[in-house]
């Protein structure tokens, strides 16, 4: 009857670590899902920010390309200007000639 009690003890001792080993086993998978859900959470929020991120990179592209092609369109308004300023300033020299021309002519006949 004692055999049979201590093997009825060692049946309860081992029932109870199997109780214990469930209760950690459920405690750590609830653990690991709560991590899962908090992982999902982040993940979310980063891919809103990335899609948040990459709509802000698509503007900026959109706006540095409008402004190189603004820059291009001054540059070439520039050459087209520095071309006709020079073509001025040579039209002034002939014309700043052909006056000094003028008026000594006009000082000759004065004199004559």
């Amino acid at each position: 009857s004692s055999g049979i009690n201590a093997e009825y003890g060692e049946i309860n001792k081992l029932q109870n670590k199997i109780l214990k080993l469930k209760d950690s086993e459920s405690l750590s998978i609830s653990a690991s899902t709560d991590q899962i859900k908090l992982l999902k959470n982040q993940i979310e929020m980063l891919t809103g920010e990335n899609l948040t991120l990459s709509k802000e990179l698509g503007h900026q592209r959109k706006e540095q390309a409008s402004a190189e092609v603004l820059k291009k369109s001054l540059e070439s308004q520039l050459n087209v200007s520095e071309a006709n300023l020079n073509e001025l300033q040579s039209r002034n020299s002939q014309l700043k000639s052909k006056n000094t021309t003028l008026c000594s002519e006009v000082e000759e006949l004065h004199h004559k």
